[in-house]
């Protein structure tokens, strides 16, 4: 097996886990996911099936520079909804912010510009940290592992033109 597809499989052993995390603290431990969380967990699926499209697909050299590149700017992505709500977590000294209805509910009774508005000036949800590991909130950790996304998906884009073993 190839670099290029370990590193497609780590990627989707990422995302798979991570998305489990986040199913259990959000239905075992009742913690509601805030709209920068739901658009972070959206990354993750999305690299993870890409991730795992990829792995199966084999594609010769201009597909894998495809599938590099789109890992490469979800995952960035990711690592702005990230670093939008660390930001907000720090910054935020405004209590009683009301919070905002769930990322679905907004998609389907405001338009757009308010959508976006809401998720990246915040609201009260966006601000809590519910849970701590090491000293580091949920999205704390979820900027970390973009950071690693990143990394392994930087070197798919630089691996891409080696031939599949």
């Amino acid at each position: 097996m190839s670099k290029s597809r370990y590193l497609l499989i780590i990627n989707f052993i990422i995302c798979a886990v991570l998305s489990g995390v986040a199913f259990y603290y959000n239905y075992i431990q009742n913690i509601p996911l805030c709209p920068l969380c739901s658009l972070q967990l959206l990354c993750y699926y999305i690299i993870g099936m890409l991730s795992l499209i990829a792995f199966f697909h084999e594609p010769e050299k201009v597909g894998r520079y495809f599938y590099a590149i789109l890992l490469l700017l979800l995952t960035l992505l990711g690592l702005l909804f990230a670093s939008r709500q660390i930001w907000l977590q720090q910054t935020s000294h405004t209590p009683g912010l009301p919070c905002a209805p769930g990322l679905l509910n907004m998609l389907n009774h405001f338009p757009w510009s308010k959508v976006w508005y809401t998720l990246f000036y915040g609201r009260g949800d966006c601000t809590l940290m519910h849970w701590h590991f090491i000293g580091f909130s949920m999205a704390a950790w979820s900027l970390f592992f973009f950071i690693i996304l990143i990394i392994t998906n930087l070197m798919l884009l630089f691996n891409a033109h080696r031939k599949i073993d």
